[in-house]
Order: C-alpha cells, then sequence, then structure tokens
C-alpha cells in the first residue's frame, strides 16, 4: 500500500445536468435520476494541493474538459450541448469534491488510455 503524489477530484452532477439528459432524445424509454447519476461519479486524478482553495482554483482552470467529458459521456452531438458554458455554470450543474490522500493497494503498474 502506497500513497501516490495526487489528489482526487470528484465530479458529482446535479439537477440541471440531470434534466439535460433527460431532455435528450437518446429513445432510451425511460428516464435517469439524481441517484443514479450521482452513483458512480466521475473522479479525477489532479495534482497535490496543499488547501482545498488550490485545487478549487485548478478545476476551475480546467472546468471546460471536464464539462466537455461530461456531456459526451452521455451525447455526442455537440450541438446539443449548452451554450455558454462560464464557470458559475458549471457550479450550478456539477458538486466538486476532493480527497487529498490518495492510496494504491495494487501491486501492478497503471494502465493509461487517451480520452
Amino acid at each position: 500500500m502506497q500513497f501516490i503524489n495526487r489528489s482526487v477530484a470528484i465530479i458529482k452532477p446535479k439537477e440541471p445536468f440531470v434534466g439535460w439528459v433527460n431532455s435528450l432524445d437518446h429513445k432510451a424509454g425511460f428516464e435517469l435520476t439524481m441517484e443514479q447519476l450521482r452513483s458512480d461519479p466521475l473522479c479525477i486524478l489532479i495534482p497535490e494541493f496543499e488547501n482545498p482553495s488550490q485545487a478549487k482554483a485548478y478545476i476551475k482552470t480546467n472546468y471546460e474538459e471536464i464539462w466537455k467529458w461530461q456531456l459526451k459521456a452521455f451525447w455526442t452531438d455537440e450541438k446539443a450541448y449548452p451554450g455558454q458554458r462560464p464557470f458559475e455554470k458549471f457550479m450550478e450543474w456539477f458538486d466538486v469534491e476532493f480527497c487529498s490522500e490518495v492510496i494504491d493497494r495494487v501491486d501492478r503498474g497503471i494502465e493509461k488510455k487517451e480520452v
């Protein structure tokens, strides 16, 4: 077991994101609930930070890529994406939590894939 030199940002959808997902013409025949979408949130390894305000500043610098990733996970046609996406709106659509202690319990190397 080893600590790794990263923190984790956990991105959980809020009601506006859930509403957007359910407004799509995905022909699924059912609506996704807040509970379903929040039960398996996006977790991102980010640099280590001394305090939460530094971690939030990192997210503020990189939120557009994170937001696009979240949108693309549900719909690939960018025409359906919300038009203006400032950071303030990102924070209305997502909760962001941070974990500063990250432990690797696996005795194998980490596989990486480009996204």
